[in-house]
């Protein structure tokens, strides 16, 4: 089985609680930044200077309903929204921001689908559970095709601005749905002042957001958001790959300068621009 990760938030007392119960189990091992760290049989325990545990093994979340319920798995287990995105770092992707909206009672679901962080889930995971997570919960998908991005871009946006723009959108959408929801969740990209800054200007402005870098981790409906957005992103990929007869490369790396010469011999220049960030690097190598 491959490795999975589980990180939790942990007060003082709950890591003293963890060296208590597995105190036989301590690595002695020096690590910058890692103040303790366990192994119990398959599960390696990390505890961090910074507050944050990280379990990782075949079954983490297993390990942490067996061993650690004592600390709770996220920070807020309430009503809530939250937002993430992805296709950002994407040369041929396009931009796709998702707002989701949980009850309570949902927040098991979200468990029993072992939902952390999408970038931490294979494709095909994505791909078996997406179908359902579309169905069973209330979310809103926003999507920006790269020729629109690039429209932005020339307007003066930069890749941080386009991002606010877009959760901006997709929280007033969710808003609109659940206006009691006070609690409004994003995955940090830039800090709360420079994101407001971004939105100057908008005549509607959605507030009391709290941001937190890796969110995802510790909001249930950031990481709901996140692997719903990643699922609509591989759809994309399908359709995209399906037109155009061939298999595009992800990010914006080496494979995908060689993957564009080989585009534009077929299909050309100004084809290229419709599906590419022209703003990358990659685009003034052709």
């Amino acid at each position: 089985m491959s490795q999975e990760y589980v990180t939790l938030m942990v007060t003082e007392e709950e890591a003293n609680k963890v060296d208590s119960l597995f105190s036989s189990y301590k690595l002695e091992r020096d690590e910058q930044y890692v103040s303790s760290s366990y192994k119990v049989e398959d599960t390696l325990i990390k505890i961090y200077e910074s507050g944050s545990l990280l379990l990782s093994g075949e079954n983490p979340l297993g390990f942490w309903r067996k061993n650690l319920s004592f600390i709770r798995m996220w920070l807020d287990e309430g009503e809530q929204i939250g937002s993430d995105e992805v296709g950002n770092g994407d040369y041929f992707l396009p931009l796709i921001v998702c707002s989701v909206y949980i009850r309570p009672s949902e927040i098991k679901v979200i468990e029993d689908y072992h939902i952390r962080d999408s970038k931490k889930m294979s494709d095909d995971e994505i791909r078996r559970i997406g179908p359902e997570l579309v169905e069973k919960f209330n979310f809103v998908k926003l999507t920006l095709h790269n020729k629109d991005y690039n429209s932005l871009y020339e307007k003066g946006f930069n890749s941080n601005g386009i991002k606010a723009l877009l959760h901006n959108k997709a929280f007033l959408e969710m808003k609109e749905k659940h206006s009691d929801c006070q609690s409004i969740y994003l995955d940090q990209f830039v800090n709360e002042k420079k994101y407001y800054s971004y939105l100057d200007g908008e005549e509607n402005v959605a507030t009391g957001v709290t941001f937190l870098a890796r969110g995802e981790s510790y909001y249930p409906s950031v990481a709901l958001a996140s692997v719903i957005a990643r699922y609509n992103l591989l759809l994309y990929k399908d359709k995209l790959e399906a037109k155009y007869k061939m298999s595009f490369p992800t990010g914006g790396g080496s494979d995908v300068d060689e993957f564009q010469k080989q585009f534009v011999n077929k299909y050309g220049k100004e084809e290229l621009e419709k599906i590419a960030k022209t703003s990358f690097a990659n685009f003034k190598k052709i």
